[in-house]
């Protein structure tokens, strides 16, 4: 995917880990499949349209 947006895999890793961490239900989704320890588990807060953790 990277070769097809023309930009190098680290660049594309970073925009997809900053979409996912700006939509919660992405969030609520990785967490319910892999997270194992509940005290690291992040709870966004929507506020105003802005994401806060």
């Amino acid at each position: 995917m990277a070769i097809s947006c023309d930009m190098p895999k680290t660049i594309l890793a970073a925009h997809m880990i900053g979409f996912v961490l700006n939509h919660p239900d992405l969030i609520k989704f990785y967490q319910d499949q892999f997270n194992t320890d509940d005290q690291y588990r992040i709870r966004p807060i929507n506020q105003g349209g802005k994401i806060y953790y």
